[in-house]
């Protein structure tokens, strides 16, 4: 407060201003009456009084407790702005200059959603993103402050108002001997290069096509940004891409003799909604002309959906006898007279098996050769649904611009099928293509090739 007051009596000593003059503009008054209402059309300041008659500490401080409870309290990215702003060396105006200017532009970018869901897959409902960094420097400061809860929101804060107060202790985290940071504004320095190196990592990955994808696969699965970036400071370009690529072998672990022909939904549903997530990845990755969109991505609750309908024999004989009727259109018409004709409840489920093998490939219906990536919102409106009906409602959400991953949608429209036959049928030859481009573009990632 008294830096505040200083630098405005400052102001007023440099440029002769009347103090008068300038109290007239903020605070005179312009009243019109407007349908029995008072409005000031001034539309300047007012100053809120308090008369305290006890004048004592404890008195003082409980009024202003009072009157602030339900305010909106600084961020930890504002508390760490004054620190590093307040003037307390030998820097010039200019120097805080250039640190505010930077500030606003790492503040900026870190806004855009498709840059921060790169680098951070958790809800992260902090304001101000610049406090990302921030926390993830604290998180790596051993620093005991008394009376601090673990989860304290204003943690970072104290931890870096330590570090640019107290000489003692910086030297003490940062192992320095020397002179060099004895002044307050080196330290400040010394810890904002510390933000910008983390802000010239994430910009590098995020502006490289092959890292974009593989650092946002792996951020989105759990792993650390921050172990992440370590890394990239301490290899060269080859070892990095390789340390990545081991990483994703590693979130991908075939057990025993498991591999992508035998693994199936209902037992390793968790390594297939992984690989297909890679796949859908990768292929965006190797199109060249667009990117995965993360922050659409962590959005969603993603879930498995079987391409072609695995065999409904959980539902109840209402349900099924719906199922039936809206299969019946895409019935060959022997097979269609043959429904209409039934009268015998016991038969809905031989109808359906009979059905289902007319319309696809109706054997290893839980092999990842017939699953795809999709939300469960929307895997939950497709339900049974046959292929073509499938495809269909896919093509819709398409052109209505929602998103479907890459290799859902190539599924749905046949792209890995050579000159296909069946557009409306999932055979077993779309399955053996399909299978065989998962094996293509994932080789180097959970295959041998992957060191």
């Amino acid at each position: 407060m008294s830096k505040a007051y200083l630098t405005i009596k400052q102001w007023f000593e440099d440029y002769s201003v009347n103090e008068v003059d300038i109290l007239k503009i903020l605070l005179n008054k312009d009243i019109k009456f407007e349908n029995d209402k008072k409005i000031d059309y001034a539309n300047n300041v007012r100053v809120i009084w308090y008369e305290i008659h006890d004048k004592s500490d404890d008195i003082e401080i409980d009024v202003f407790t009072r009157l602030n409870i339900g305010k909106i309290p600084l961020t930890n990215a504002e508390l760490i702005k004054a620190l590093f702003l307040v003037d307390k060396s030998k820097s010039t105006s200019n120097e805080k200059i250039i640190l505010a200017s930077q500030w606003d532009e790492i503040e900026y970018k870190l806004q855009r959603k498709t840059f921060f869901s790169f680098i951070n897959s958790t809800s992260y409902n902090k304001a101000t993103k610049i406090e990302f960094i921030f926390d993830l420097i604290a998180s790596d400061i051993n620093l005991q402050i008394e009376n601090l809860r673990k989860d304290d929101d204003k943690k970072s804060y104290y931890i870096f108002d330590k570090l640019v107060n107290d000489l003692d202790i910086f030297r003490d985290i940062f192992d320095i001997q020397n002179n060099v940071y004895d002044e307050y504004d080196k330290r400040v320095e010394f810890l904002w290069n510390k933000v910008k190196t983390y802000f010239r990592i994430f910009e590098e990955l995020y502006t490289n096509n092959t890292y974009y994808h593989l650092v946002g696969y792996l951020v989105n699965n759990g792993k650390s940004i921050k172990n992440i970036s370590r890394k990239f400071l301490r290899v060269d370009k080859r070892d990095f891409l390789r340390y990545l690529k081991k990483e994703i072998s590693l979130l991908i672990k075939f057990k025993n003799d498991k591999s992508l022909e035998n693994i199936v939904y209902g037992k390793d549903d968790l390594l297939i909604t992984r690989i297909l997530f890679l796949f859908n990845v990768v292929s965006t990755m190797n199109s060249k002309y667009s990117r995965y969109p993360f922050n659409l991505h962590k959005k969603e609750n993603w879930s498995l959906e079987h391409i072609h309908p695995q065999n409904p024999e959980s539902l109840k004989d209402d349900e099924k006898n719906e199922l039936l009727e809206s299969y019946k259109v895409y019935a060959s018409p022997k097979l269609k007279d043959k429904i209409i004709n039934n009268t015998d409840s016991e038969n809905i489920d031989e109808l359906l098996e009979e059905i289902l093998e007319e319309q696809g490939d109706n054997k290893n219906v839980h092999a990842i050769s017939n699953m795809a990536l999709l939300s469960k919102e929307k895997n939950s409106s497709l339900s049974n649904s046959l292929f073509v009906q499938k495809r269909k409602q896919i093509i819709e959400w398409d052109k209505d611009g929602i998103f479907i991953p890459i290799g859902t949608k190539n599924v749905f429209l046949k792209y890995y099928t050579d000159n296909p036959k069946e557009i409306k049928k999932w055979n077993k030859i779309d399955k053996s293509k399909y299978l065989d481009k998962l094996k293509k573009i994932l080789t180097e990632y959970i295959g041998e090739n992957n060191d």
